[in-house]
């Protein structure tokens, strides 16, 4: 943020208080002459330069918190260049995509034979939704936060094969029609997805494991609970997890069309 900014953002705030000094100063000049003109002129001088060192002062501080908030500024951007969700390319709309219904549709039947069919190999069911409604969802926004869930939901599933859980029992996309916060501060969306995950204590241990020491994708672990039917020997175990991606502004690499 620099001067432009706060004269735009506080400029009525500014003014007000530029107006009232100068009603101030003219009003004591005026009521002063009906007494002693050349005191008045002194005591005008004499407030002008008090605001004139007032304003020094302010414009010192103004520096200041806006060093300050520069340096802040730099730190958030840095801080959420590393907890940013970096999307598929698979799984972004291209700009120029004239048919994106049709999009969501190959995409899918691509998503399902990657991880459902690539899964039952290895003797693990997925549930076959991954997520995603049974109908096309309305909108090239909704049908985008959609193919970002799904994005989430293959994150999870290679890490769930890869740590041999049982099955992945139910996954459900929320939030996926982005609501958009009336504070315009908020700095990312969240986008949710839930998994209901069943396993050996061991794999539903090392699947959280993967999803936390992945250094290239940022996920965040909201809620991680595992319950053991002890009424069964199975030795099996169901997780109930809730996984968060951060979504910030898509960067010109995320928004170009693909080659």
């Amino acid at each position: 943020m620099d001067l432009n900014d706060v004269w735009q953002n506080h400029r009525r705030f500014i003014l007000g208080v530029g107006a009232g000094l100068l009603v101030l100063v003219v009003g004591k000049v005026v009521i002063g002459t009906m007494w002693d003109a050349s005191g008045a002129v002194t005591a005008a001088n004499g407030r002008l330069g008090k605001v004139n060192k007032a304003e020094t002062v302010q414009k010192s501080e103004l520096s200041a918190v806006l060093g300050a908030n520069t340096r802040d500024g730099e730190r958030i951007t840095e801080l959420s260049q590393r907890m940013r969700f970096k999307p598929d390319p698979r799984y972004v709309l291209d700009k120029n995509e004239k048919t994106p219904d049709l999009r969501f549709t190959e995409i899918r039947s691509q998503a399902t034979e990657a991880l459902v069919d690539v899964a039952a190999r290895g003797n693990i069911r997925v549930d076959e939704t991954l997520g995603l409604p049974p109908f096309t969802p309305a909108g090239r926004e909704a049908i985008q936060r959609y193919l970002l869930g799904l994005n989430v939901v293959q994150e999870v599933v290679e890490s769930a094969i890869l740590a041999d859980v049982r099955s992945v029992d139910t996954i459900e996309v929320i939030d996926a029609r982005g609501k958009k916060s009336k504070d315009k501060r908020q700095l990312a969306e969240t986008l949710t997805v839930k998994f209901k995950i069943s396993g050996s204590p061991a794999a539903l241990s090392e699947l959280v494991s993967l999803i936390v020491r992945d250094e290239d994708q940022f996920l965040s672990i909201d809620d991680a609970s595992i319950e053991v039917d002890k009424k069964k020997a199975s030795g099996f175990a169901t997780m109930q997890l809730s996984i968060s991606a951060l979504l910030f502004e898509p960067t010109a690499d995320e928004t170009g069309s693909r080659a």
